[in-house]
């Protein structure tokens, strides 16, 4: 296995660069998704940050339509910086409905800045994923490559490792209730030797064409529906709860609450 690209830049200028995106709003956090948190970051590949911000109350009552969310891309030192970040109201209501995406975002192990209700909302995090939840983002996202993979007129490696790296993060997610999106930590579970061939080839080359991986695009279309097939046996099994409980939602409430008005002594609920 060839060891992936670690981050081209600093936390500290991650962390700048973010702040700079959301103010005058405050970070709840920010993190790493994309090729660097799935394990195959090529040494040309963007940086992908993603979190949740506080924006000031007075826009939040104001008359005037509230942004919700804020993407700005930006070369820094030479590095393509691709940014998202969602207003908190909005990114925990994403939250409440189970999409994988900011699950991910927030128990990536990647880091960058974390304000102090941070550890509660990583802590939430979790009891938001479902069967139903599980099962529909990794299915849904998996199909989107697929076709992807069969349409697009340069097949590209990285294309249908993202496929793979999908269903495997789902397929964990349900067997053991852990969200690992790192698809080399994922594969010393699932062993299948083509992994680390097709993730050798994307470090190696940002745009390595599938054509040169050893065998055809059908082939590999057809094992990523083998593990669709596993994805939904799996959701069947899985002792995942069939919905998020209410207390769970309550308590993201009240987070919501805490960090609106952080200097609010009085109850959040009556």
């Amino acid at each position: 296995m060839i060891e992936p690209n670690l981050l081209p830049l600093s936390h500290d200028a991650l962390e700048s660069f973010g702040a700079s995106v959301v103010a005058p709003g405050r970070m709840v956090f920010s993190s790493i998704s994309g090729s660097h948190l799935y394990g195959f970051p090529s040494k040309d590949s963007d940086i992908d940050l993603r979190g949740a911000y506080v924006a000031p109350l007075r826009s939040v009552v104001s008359l005037r339509k509230l942004v919700e969310t804020r993407e700005v891309n930006s070369t820094i030192d030479g590095v393509l910086v691709e940014s998202v970040f969602h207003e908190v109201a909005k990114y925990f209501r994403l939250l409440v409905r189970g999409n994988g995406y900011v699950i991910e975002q927030i128990l990536s192990p990647i880091g960058i800045a974390r304000s102090k209700e941070f550890a509660q909302l990583q802590r939430l995090a979790p009891r938001f994923m479902t069967k139903k939840t599980v099962l529909g983002h990794y299915s849904g996202f998996s199909a989107s490559q697929l076709s992807l993979v069969r349409r697009h007129p340069h097949k590209e490696v990285k294309i249908i490792l993202y496929a793979f790296r999908v269903l495997m993060t789902g397929i964990n997610a349900l067997r053991t209730r852990q969200i690992e999106a790192n698809i080399v930590e994922l594969n010393k579970t699932f062993q299948f030797d083509f992994i680390d061939q097709l993730v050798d080839m994307k470090i190696a080359r940002e745009n390595s064409p599938l054509r040169d991986a050893g065998h055809s695009v059908d082939w590999y279309v057809a094992k990523a529906e083998e593990l669709r097939g596993t994805l939904v046996a799996e959701a069947a099994a899985s002792d995942l709860p069939p919905e998020t409980d209410s207390a769970s939602i309550d308590e993201l409430d009240d987070l919501l609450y805490a960090l609106r008005a952080p200097g609010d002594a009085t109850e959040a609920k009556e």
